[in-house]
């Protein structure tokens, strides 16, 4: 009895310690590019789309959540912008920064909670929290809600692989999370593929599909319900233009791969910039790179627990959609810059993580100890050389916000005021109001 007393106390503390390293480790990613922080600034749509929405329609509140963006609803970032109105015009900023900040710690918290419970090692949670805030090749996705959604992804993705929740206050926490999810993007429509691979099982005795719980049919039902909605938006507020012919499709494809994932996830951009400038002129090397990569997420689907096989499917039919979407919807230049450096990193986030995840389990499966050390040595070294490259991120440019807002309250009631934002070229549009 006292030995498992002992146990239960060292795990509690074991949490505990895992705890205060998700806070610490998140506090010092802020120093990426701690212009963020003591500047802060919107970026892309979250000013010049959901702050100017909820500002210039502050007689209409709701009407922002009705508008569709890119083909789809962004409901949680609209949700934020009309929250941001309650805040001083100078500090909206500021209150986004904060918020996007505390949506990134609900994964690492997730990790280390009764969902993943015996469903991973300490250390393998150590490692997976250390990279996803030190993450190379990931600057777009770094706080900004404009790409909230794929860490809403994230949450509800560890929320359906994870071990079932049995208290009532925590299920309808998470079918909420699922919810604000599928109304902020459309993946949705990916998740259900994965509720359906985790519960639905055939009895062959009585030949027929049955979900195990009330859970899964909760989750299932609702993921159905938003995908319906955001499908039909972007069929309907999408059209395509088929500007890309098949033949493009195979070289931009297999550069991305190479170049963006099975590099970029290591080395971070320089690495991808090397890489896709020196080494992408013929496919040869890049199209080596690609198979590798694509046998270790492989091996990965064929031998691993059902919650890492779900984890690596659902990033890589996201990334499908994504690739279908801009084979659909854009121009061929910008079918192109998909595997350049510096563009459409967000599409790469959740498939570089499942990548790695991939490379740490097929090394810890390696019987051979001296063999499984030496490569753990070897991939640590390699992911702290990208890290440590990739660690300070893109500096944008300065954008005095707080005197910008000042001028603009000065100014008389409806005048009409374009103010920069990040990136270069960006602005949004405000009509003064008191």
């Amino acid at each position: 009895m006292t030995t498992n007393i002992k146990l239960n106390k060292n795990i509690i503390k074991i949490e505990h310690w895992l705890i205060i390293l998700i806070f610490i480790e998140g506090f010092f990613s802020l120093f990426r590019n701690i212009d963020l922080i003591t500047h802060a600034r919107f970026w892309a749509e979250d000013g010049s789309v959901c702050f100017a929405d909820a500002y210039n329609n502050y007689n209409n509140i709701l009407n922002p959540f009705t508008q569709v963006y890119n083909g789809y609803l962004i409901t949680y970032p609209r949700l934020i912008a009309l929250i941001a109105q309650f805040f001083p015009l100078n500090q909206a900023c500021n209150f986004f920064v904060v918020n996007i900040f505390f949506i990134k710690l609900i994964p690492p918290l997730i990790l280390i909670s009764n969902k993943f419970k015996s469903l991973l090692a300490t250390p393998s949670k150590i490692f997976l929290i250390t990279y996803y805030w030190f993450m190379p090749n990931s600057y777009e996705v770094f706080l900004n809600l404009t790409n909230v959604q794929w860490y809403l992804s994230l949450i509800t993705l560890l929320i359906v692989i994870g071990n079932e929740s049995k208290s009532k206050l925590i299920i309808a926490l998470e079918t909420f999370a699922i919810t604000l999810s599928g109304l902020t993007g459309p993946f949705a429509f990916f998740l259900i593929f994965i509720i359906i691979l985790k519960s639905v099982k055939l009895d062959f005795a009585k030949p027929k599909l049955s979900f195990n719980s009330f859970n899964e049919k909760l989750f299932l039902s609702v993921c159905i319900l938003c995908s319906i909605l955001q499908l039909y938006l972007v069929s309907k507020y999408l059209p395509a233009i088929h500007a890309v012919s098949y033949k493009e499709i195979y070289p931009v494809i297999v550069k991305a791969l190479s170049g963006q994932i099975f590099v970029g996830s290591i080395l971070g951009v320089k690495g991808v910039s090397l890489f896709y400038y020196e080494y992408c002129k013929h496919l040869i090397i890049p199209l080596v790179v690609t198979i590798l990569g694509l046998s270790i997420l492989t091996y990965t689907v064929v031998t691993a627990p059902q919650p890492l096989k779900l984890f690596v499917l659902y990033t890589y039919l996201m990334l499908i959609g994504c690739f279908y979407r801009s084979f659909v919807t854009a121009d061929l230049r910008s079918f192109i810059s998909l595997a350049e450096p510096y563009n459409a990193i967000r599409y790469y986030f959740l498939p570089s993580l499942a990548y790695i995840t991939s490379i740490g389990f097929i090394i810890n499966k390696i019987k051979f100890k001296n063999i499984s050390l030496i490569l753990k040595m070897l991939f640590l070294i390699a992911v702290c050389c990208g890290i440590n490259k990739d660690f300070f991120l893109p500096k944008q440019t300065y954008i005095d916000y707080p005197k910008l807002i000042d001028s603009f309250i000065k100014q008389k009631n409806y005048t009409k005021i374009k103010i920069p934002i990040n990136p270069d070229c960006w602005d949004m549009t405000l009509i003064k109001h008191d």
